[in-house]
C-alpha cells in the first residue's frame, strides 16, 4: 500500500498544480506594484517548473541511494496519513480562496501585503502537510541526516536541470541561424529561386516565405531524440554496451536536427511549387513530428542491431513485445501520415488510421483471445470519473477554443476509433508493456499486481505526452495503471479507458466541443 499512498499523494499534488497553472495567470499580480511580494510575483511563472525539477531529481537520487544502501525509503513505511491529507486539502482550499481575490483584476484590495502573506503561509502549511502525509515525521529528520550528501546532490541536480532548461532558451537564436543556413543550402540544391534572409531569419522560394521561429529551430526534435535514447537505455538496459552507447545522444540529436532541416526545406518548396495551404496546414504541424520520430527510432533501432553499440544475440521464436507494441506503433505512423494532409476542419485520411489500427490488432487476435475480457464495475466507475475530471479541467482552460463537429462520416469513424481501438492499443503499449518492462527485463513474466512506482509513473507520463493535455493525461494514465494493478487484468485498464472516451464523446456532443477527445 506504500506505493499506492505515494502515487495518490503525487497525483494530488499534480492535480493541484494543474488547477493553479490553468486557472491563474501571474501577470494579473503586477497590478499591485512593487512591494515585498515582488520577488514572489516574479518567481510565480517558473516556480512550478523549478519544483518539478527538484522533485524529479529527489526521486531519482533517492531511489538510487535506497538501492545502494538497501534501506527502505521513508515513504514506503507504514503511516497513518489521513489527518495530514485533510490538513493539506484545507490549506489548499484556503489558498484558492485568497488567490481568487488576488488574481481578480476587478477586485480592489486595500492591504495586498496581508493577502500575499496569508497565501504564502497557507502554501507553506500545505507543503508541510503534504510532506508529513508522505513520510512519517519521526523518520524524516534521521533519514535526511543519514543521506545528507544524496539530498545535496539531488538539490544540485534539480537546480542544474532547471537552470539548463532556462538557459536553453538563449540557444534558440544561434540554432535558428544554423537551421536557416542548412535548410537554405539544401533547398538551393533543387530550387533555383531559393533565398535566405539571415537578418530576419526568413527562408523563401518564389513568392512563398517562412520565418524560422524558435519552435522551428529544431530544439524540440533534439529533445525528443534525447528522450527516445534515454528511454531506450532503460528499456533495453540489458542489451546496451554503455561504454559506447552514450555516443547515441549526440548522434540522435544530430539526426533529429538534420530531419528538421529537411522538413523546413520541403515545407518551403511545397508552399512555392504545390500549395501554400497544404504547406502551412497539416504538413507544417505534423511533418516535423514524423521526421523526428523516424530519425530517433531509426537511430535506436540501428544501434541495437550494431555489435559496436549493443550485445546482439539471435532471438529464438517470436518477439513477446510485438502484440503489445506493434498496434501502437502502426497507429502512430498512420496518424502522422493522416495528419500531415489534414486541415483545420477535416482529416480526409482518417479512415487510414482506423484501417491500420484494426489491421495491426487483428494480426495478434490469437494472443488477445486468450485473455479474460469481462468488464469490471470498478474500471467503469474509474473511467467515468476520469472523463468528468478531464472535462472539468478543460473548462478551466479559458484560452482553449472549442473544436467544430467533424463531418458525419469522419465523426462516426472517430467515435469507433476512440471507443474500440484506442483503448486497446494504448493500454497494450503503456500498461501491458511499458509499465512492466521498466521493472523487469522479461516483462512478460512480471506480475502486474506488483507494478512498481517507477513503472507506473514513467509509463503514465509517456501516455500523457501522447495527448494534448500532458498533465491530465499523466494523471489518467496513473489511474489506469492502478486499475490494472488491482487485479492484474489488462482488460480492466482497457474498459476504464474505453469508458473515459465514451463519456467524453457524450460530453463533447452535449457541449459542442469536440477537442475533448480528438
Amino acid at each position: 500500500m506504500s506505493h499506492v499512498r505515494a502515487l495518490a499523494l503525487l497525483t494530488l499534488l499534480a492535480a493541484q498544480g494543474l488547477i493553479i497553472g490553468v486557472r491563474y495567470d501571474s501577470a494579473a499580480l503586477e497590478r499591485f506594484g512593487p512591494g515585498w511580494w515582488t520577488p514572489l510575483v516574479a518567481a510565480a511563472g517558473w516556480s512550478m517548473s523549478a519544483a518539478a525539477s527538484l522533485l524529479a531529481a529527489l526521486a531519482l537520487v533517492g531511489s538510487s541511494e535506497a538501492r545502494r544502501t538497501r534501506e527502505p525509503a521513508p515513504w514506503r513505511l507504514p503511516h497513518r496519513c489521513a489527518r495530514f491529507v485533510a490538513l493539506e486539502l484545507a490549506a489548499f482550499a484556503g489558498w484558492v480562496a485568497l488567490a481568487e481575490a488576488l488574481f481578480d483584476p476587478e477586485r480592489a484590495l486595500t492591504a495586498p501585503g496581508a493577502w500575499f502573506a496569508g497565501a504564502l503561509a497557507l502554501a507553506a502549511l500545505g507543503a508541510a502537510a503534504w510532506l508529513a502525509a508522505l513520510v512519517p515525521v519521526r523518520e524524516l529528520a534521521p533519514f535526511a541526516r543519514r543521506h545528507a550528501t544524496a539530498f545535496g546532490a539531488a538539490l544540485v541536480l534539480g537546480s542544474l536541470a532547471f537552470g539548463v532548461g532556462r538557459a536553453a532558451q538563449d540557444l534558440w537564436l544561434p540554432l535558428r541561424r544554423a537551421t536557416l543556413a542548412a535548410a537554405h543550402a539544401l533547398l538551393a540544391a533543387f530550387e533555383p529561386s531559393a533565398s535566405a534572409h539571415p537578418s530576419d531569419l526568413v527562408l523563401a522560394a518564389g513568392d512563398f516565405a517562412v520565418r524560422v521561429e524558435p519552435a522551428c529551430s529544431g530544439y524540440e526534435g533534439i529533445g525528443l531524440a534525447v528522450v527516445f535514447v534515454l528511454a531506450s537505455f532503460v528499456l533495453f538496459r540489458d542489451a546496451w554496451r554503455f561504454s559506447r552507447a552514450w555516443l547515441l545522444l549526440p548522434l540522435a540529436a544530430l539526426a533529429a536536427w538534420s530531419a528538421n532541416v529537411v522538413r523546413l526545406a520541403a515545407l518551403v518548396w511545397l508552399g512555392a511549387r504545390v500549395s501554400p495551404e497544404l504547406a502551412l496546414g497539416g504538413f507544417h504541424s505534423y511533418a516535423g513530428t514524423v521526421l523526428f520520430c523516424a530519425a530517433s527510432l531509426a537511430t535506436v533501432a540501428l544501434a541495437l542491431r550494431s555489435p559496436w553499440f549493443a550485445r546482439v544475440e539471435p532471438r529464438a521464436g517470436p518477439n513477446p513485445a510485438a502484440p503489445y507494441l506493434v498496434p501502437l506503433l502502426a497507429s502512430l505512423a498512420a496518424a502522422l501520415v493522416s495528419r500531415a494532409f489534414a486541415s483545420a476542419d477535416a482529416e480526409p485520411l482518417f479512415a487510414l488510421r482506423v484501417a491500420v489500427a484494426a489491421g495491426a490488432l487483428a494480426a495478434f487476435v490469437g494472443t488477445y483471445r486468450r485473455w479474460d475480457w469481462r468488464p469490471s464495475g470498478v474500471a467503469l466507475v474509474v473511467g467515468a470519473a476520469l472523463a468528468l475530471g478531464w472535462a472539468g479541467l478543460a473548462e478551466l482552460e479559458a484560452s482553449a477554443e472549442p473544436a467544430p463537429r467533424p463531418a458525419a462520416f469522419e465523426l462516426a469513424l472517430r467515435i469507433a476509433y476512440a471507443l474500440a481501438l484506442v483503448p486497446l492499443f494504448e493500454e497494450l503499449a503503456f500498461r501491458g508493456f511499458l509499465a512492466r518492462r521498466i521493472g523487469a527485463l522479461e516483462f512478460e513474466r512480471a506480475d502486474p499486481t506488483r507494478l512498481g512506482i517507477a513503472g507506473i509513473v514513467v509509463s503514465s507520463f509517456a501516455f500523457g505526452v501522447l495527448h494534448q493535455r500532458v498533465i491530465a493525461g499523466t494523471l489518467a494514465g496513473i489511474a489506469y495503471a492502478l486499475v490494472y494493478r488491482r487485479r492484474g487484468r489488462l482488460a480492466d485498464a482497457v474498459w476504464a479507458h474505453a469508458t473515459t472516451n465514451a463519456v467524453l464523446v457524450v460530453i463533447a456532443a452535449k457541449n459542442g466541443d469536440w477537442s475533448l477527445w480528438k
